[in-house]
């Protein structure tokens, strides 16, 4: 089979996966005490809370939402000036709305990392450099996200807010996540940790692992620009700050007021995370499930007879629901610019032009 052939199976796979996860999540928000509502109607109670929402706060959430996207450019900025690439700030900014653009929008082969890294690369001959960037780009933000769900178990438990059993799912996630994490900058980064356990050639066949090699001094600033890394994490931490943020303003404009602010900022990273596994075009359908299983209320607690119970569980995980439709469309929306900044200037192309531009070829590196 064609490589082509296997990639648009594969698109078509995911899409199929997040219609069934869609459907899977809005059929657990149904009861059986209801037994004439079907998945029309449940979203028609959805949208209803939607539309009783406090539109103020809404708008507010939105622009937090939109300051935090912006707020990475500057990342990505400080990260290529350790590189010595200069980019300017509003080419940036333009470059990271049209990767939200491909990310949200579009569910495609081209990623939105690998749109902004095919024009980055125009701005410089180093492009290993440029790829390497904006890979330590996307592993700052995904592990700045479990670095703030870890704390705010931490602060959650030390001050008292609850009992440890009443998080116990987050505290396996986020121990699962930091470990991960750990393994990952090991596995990237040590090459004796690779040599220990025999990951070489895993390694190896990783298309960033060659831009790793090919960027050679490149690469070894990162370790020598410790500052520069720093001030690029604390970019990184104001940035979340802004986004869970608009999502706990969203959340008080639909007045689910029995969410309190540490939910938002531990649970929302852990979400997130999730969804960054790339099953379905922009998490679809992992990320709605998500937030059910995490800020929603378990059905499994509450005993059967307790109908009143169950309704009232059912009604807060509708409304989490309208919480997660309504963040995915403010992100779709704040996406939307992208549009004008992918009709300018040059035309995108096809996601094996812009691997073979990065070199991004199944390339082995060595180890």
């Amino acid at each position: 089979m064609k490589k082509s052939n296997r990639k648009m199976l594969l698109i078509a796979g995911k899409c199929v996966l997040a219609c069934a996860l869609m459907a899977w999540a809005l059929r657990g928000l149904k009861s059986p005490a209801e037994p004439d509502k079907g998945l029309l109607d449940v979203l028609a109670e959805i949208w209803q809370y939607v539309l009783g929402s406090d539109w103020l706060l809404l708008g507010l959430g939105a622009l937090a939402n939109v300051i935090g996207t912006t707020i990475c450019a500057y990342r990505i900025q400080i990260l290529l000036n350790i590189q010595e690439i200069r980019v300017g700030l509003g080419e940036l900014i333009r470059l990271t709305f049209l990767g939200q653009f491909f990310n949200n929008v579009i569910p495609g082969s081209v990623g939105g990392d690998l749109v902004k890294a095919y024009y980055l690369a125009k701005h410089t001959s180093h492009k290993a450099r440029v790829v390497v960037s904006v890979f330590v780009d996307r592993v700052l933000g995904l592990g700045a996200m479990v670095v703030l769900a870890a704390v705010m178990v931490v602060a959650y438990l030390w001050a008292g807010l609850g009992a440890w059993r009443d998080i116990h799912d987050a505290i396996v996630v986020v121990i699962v996540l930091v470990c991960g994490l750990v393994f990952v900058c090991a596995f990237i980064l040590s090459g004796s940790f690779r040599r220990l356990f025999h990951l070489e050639k895993i390694y190896g066949r990783l298309s960033y692992a060659h831009h790793f090699a090919a960027a050679g001094e490149g690469a070894q600033r990162l370790g020598r620009h410790l500052l520069g890394v720093f001030w690029a994490t604390v970019v990184t931490f104001i940035s979340q700050m802004f986004w869970i943020g608009s999502i706990w303003v969203i959340g008080v404009s639909l007045h689910i007021h029995r969410l309190t602010w540490y939910d938002y900022f531990l649970y929302v990273p852990l979400v997130y995370v999730v969804g960054a596994v790339p099953l379905t075009p922009g998490g679809i359908g992992i990320i709605e499930n998500a937030y059910v299983m995490f800020l929603g209320q378990s059905l499994k607690k509450i005993p059967a007879a307790d109908v009143a119970g169950r309704m009232l569980a059912l009604a807060n995980n509708r409304m989490v629901m309208a919480l997660a439709l309504m963040t995915r469309a403010v992100q779709l929306v704040w996406s939307l610019p992208g549009i004008l900044f992918a009709l300018q200037g040059t035309r995108v192309p096809k996601a094996d032009a812009i691997e073979a531009e990065l070199g991004l070829e199944d390339t082995p590196a060595q180890a």
